[in-house]
């Protein structure tokens, strides 16, 4: 029996939001020290917030009645396989870090460190377009393009692009959680979408996935190698 393919295919045609610069009214925050992170490394290389989306400025995103939701992961170490994970509080904006140890991974080299914490900067979510959206083989390539080294390396919802077997999660409390966004990379050499200078958002040859679990405000960060 011919294997199913689970990368591409009609039951991924989700759309969702691709993470780009905004103006000054955007209500969501790419950097930044708005949510203090308790319970990883005191130094670098330390757990960072990657994103802050406000999910009342998006009613469609309102999930299990989460008003906000930080995404948060290191930044400058390798973890391997290890799995990241935290719960976080949107009335003290604190995040409580429970998984994920930079001193059993491998710190990248200080000099290529990403900034900690990463500036800030004012976020918009733009639609995926019909060739971000792995619904068939070819498409399923192009999101991939676009997903590692082009200009959808931030997506919210919708598809997820996997680089290899789907993944799962269940929280600590039995519930399955559901797969919120994922962060692949930039390329060196093209301008960043949110760093200044020579830097781009580059956290190895990885892909990142989010899992949210609203009832218990917990997330678990897994990740795939992009070969």
């Amino acid at each position: 029996m011919m294997r199913v393919v689970e990368k591409w295919g009609p039951h991924l045609e989700q759309s969702g939001w691709i993470a780009i610069l905004g103006d000054a009214a955007a209500r969501h925050l790419f950097g930044g020290s708005s949510w203090r992170i308790q319970g990883g490394a005191e130094s670098p290389p330390a757990p960072c917030l990657l994103l802050s989306l406000d999910l009342k400025a998006l009613p469609e995103l309102y999930l299990g009645g989460v008003s906000q939701l930080p995404l948060v992961l290191y930044l400058n170490c390798d973890l391997g396989e290890q799995t990241q994970e935290y719960q976080f509080d949107v009335r003290t904006r604190r995040v409580n870090w429970m998984a994920g140890d930079c001193s059993s991974g491998h710190p990248f080299v200080p000099e290529n460190w990403l900034p900690e914490p990463l500036p800030e900067r004012c976020v918009s979510l733009r639609p995926m377009q019909p060739e971000e959206l792995p619904g068939d083989e070819e498409r399923y390539w192009s999101a991939c393009d676009s997903f590692l080294g082009g200009a959808g390396f931030l997506r919210v919802l919708g598809a997820p692009v996997w680089l290899a077997e789907p993944l799962d999660a269940v929280c600590v409390c039995g519930q399955h959680m559901r797969y919120v966004a994922s962060l692949g990379y930039e390329v060196s050499g093209e301008p960043s979408v949110f760093l200044e200078g020579e830097q781009v958002l580059f956290v190895g040859e990885m892909a990142f996935y989010f899992f949210l679990c609203a009832d218990c405000c917990r997330v678990r960060v897994l990740s795939q190698p992009s070969s």
